[in-house]
Protein backbone atom coordinates (compact mmCIF):
# COMPACT_ATOMS: atom_id res chain seq x y z
CA UNK A 1 0.00 0.00 0.00
CA UNK A 2 2.70 2.26 0.82
CA UNK A 3 4.44 1.90 -2.35
CA UNK A 4 1.76 2.66 -4.57
CA UNK A 5 0.91 5.98 -6.02
CA UNK A 6 -1.27 8.33 -4.66
CA UNK A 7 -3.82 8.20 -6.81
CA UNK A 8 -4.00 4.24 -6.51
CA UNK A 9 -4.02 4.46 -2.61
CA UNK A 10 -7.06 7.07 -3.40
CA UNK A 11 -9.31 4.59 -4.79
CA UNK A 12 -7.86 2.00 -2.39
CA UNK A 13 -9.01 4.29 0.18
CA UNK A 14 -12.49 4.91 -1.46
CA UNK A 15 -13.07 1.10 -2.00
CA UNK A 16 -12.48 0.29 1.77
CA UNK A 17 -15.32 3.00 2.52
CA UNK A 18 -17.78 1.52 0.70
CA UNK A 19 -16.91 -2.26 2.19
CA UNK A 20 -17.26 -0.39 5.25
CA UNK A 21 -20.29 1.49 4.85
CA UNK A 22 -22.11 -1.97 3.05
CA UNK A 23 -21.04 -3.14 6.74
CA UNK A 24 -22.23 -0.22 8.60
CA UNK A 25 -25.48 -0.06 6.81
CA UNK A 26 -26.67 -3.46 7.48
CA UNK A 27 -25.62 -2.94 11.19
CA UNK A 28 -28.12 0.07 10.97
CA UNK A 29 -31.13 -2.19 9.55
CA UNK A 30 -30.49 -5.01 11.89
CA UNK A 31 -30.29 -2.56 14.67
CA UNK A 32 -33.24 -0.09 13.67
CA UNK A 33 -35.13 -3.67 13.59
CA UNK A 34 -34.29 -4.74 17.14
CA UNK A 35 -34.83 -1.37 18.70
CA UNK A 36 -38.57 -0.93 17.08
CA UNK A 37 -39.87 -4.41 17.54
CA UNK A 38 -38.50 -4.20 21.42
CA UNK A 39 -40.29 -0.47 21.31
CA UNK A 40 -43.70 -1.74 19.39
CA UNK A 41 -43.82 -4.85 22.42
CA UNK A 42 -43.01 -2.98 25.15
CA UNK A 43 -40.44 -5.92 25.71
CA UNK A 44 -38.50 -5.46 29.14
CA UNK A 45 -35.26 -6.27 30.50
CA UNK A 46 -35.05 -9.06 32.86
CA UNK A 47 -34.20 -7.38 35.86
CA UNK A 48 -35.57 -6.16 38.83
CA UNK A 49 -36.48 -3.09 37.44
CA UNK A 50 -38.17 -3.93 34.43
CA UNK A 51 -36.72 -1.25 32.28
CA UNK A 52 -38.28 -1.20 28.63
CA UNK A 53 -35.59 -2.13 26.38
CA UNK A 54 -36.10 0.58 23.78
CA UNK A 55 -35.12 2.78 26.28
CA UNK A 56 -31.25 2.11 25.95
CA UNK A 57 -31.43 0.59 22.66
CA UNK A 58 -32.43 4.54 21.02
CA UNK A 59 -29.33 6.04 22.18
CA UNK A 60 -27.39 3.33 20.78
CA UNK A 61 -28.95 2.80 17.12
CA UNK A 62 -28.02 6.62 16.93
CA UNK A 63 -24.63 6.49 17.67
CA UNK A 64 -24.82 3.51 15.14
CA UNK A 65 -26.55 5.86 12.46
CA UNK A 66 -24.06 8.90 13.49
CA UNK A 67 -21.34 6.57 12.27
CA UNK A 68 -23.06 5.10 9.00
CA UNK A 69 -23.52 8.89 8.31
CA UNK A 70 -19.41 10.14 9.16
CA UNK A 71 -18.76 7.51 6.82
CA UNK A 72 -21.05 8.71 4.21
CA UNK A 73 -20.02 12.22 4.39
CA UNK A 74 -16.07 10.25 4.45
CA UNK A 75 -16.82 8.52 1.17
CA UNK A 76 -18.28 11.87 -0.33
CA UNK A 77 -15.28 14.44 0.35
CA UNK A 78 -12.80 11.17 -0.61
CA UNK A 79 -15.10 10.84 -4.06
CA UNK A 80 -15.35 14.16 -5.15
CA UNK A 81 -11.33 14.91 -4.00
CA UNK A 82 -10.17 12.16 -6.45
CA UNK A 83 -12.46 13.03 -9.13
CA UNK A 84 -10.49 16.56 -8.57
CA UNK A 85 -7.12 15.28 -8.56
CA UNK A 86 -6.84 16.37 -4.77
CA UNK A 87 -5.18 13.20 -3.51
CA UNK A 88 -3.75 14.95 -0.32
CA UNK A 89 -7.68 15.87 0.83
CA UNK A 90 -8.76 12.08 -0.37
CA UNK A 91 -5.52 10.94 2.10
CA UNK A 92 -6.76 13.18 4.70
CA UNK A 93 -9.99 11.99 5.02
CA UNK A 94 -9.23 8.37 4.49
CA UNK A 95 -6.31 7.30 4.02
CA UNK A 96 -3.95 5.62 6.65
CA UNK A 97 -0.90 7.52 8.12
CA UNK A 98 2.80 6.19 7.14
CA UNK A 99 5.09 4.18 10.28
CA UNK A 100 7.18 7.81 10.20
CA UNK A 101 4.37 10.10 10.72
CA UNK A 102 2.72 7.77 13.38
CA UNK A 103 6.11 7.65 15.68
CA UNK A 104 6.27 11.50 14.78
CA UNK A 105 2.94 11.92 16.06
CA UNK A 106 3.61 9.63 19.22
CA UNK A 107 6.73 11.75 19.68
CA UNK A 108 5.36 15.19 19.56
CA UNK A 109 2.68 13.80 22.08
CA UNK A 110 5.19 12.89 24.99
CA UNK A 111 7.03 16.34 23.94
CA UNK A 112 9.63 14.62 22.42
CA UNK A 113 9.63 15.91 19.04
CA UNK A 114 12.60 17.77 17.33
CA UNK A 115 14.49 20.06 19.11
CA UNK A 116 15.06 23.63 18.09
CA UNK A 117 18.03 25.42 18.17
CA UNK A 118 20.95 22.90 18.13
CA UNK A 119 19.85 21.18 20.88
CA UNK A 120 19.74 17.53 21.52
Amino acid sequence: YGTLSPKIRGWLDLLALLALGIFVAAMVERAWDVTWTNFIETNRSNTNLRIPLAFPQFPWFAGILLFAVAIVLAFLRTLFALLRGDYQTARDTAGVATMDEEIESEMASLGLGKQHGGQS
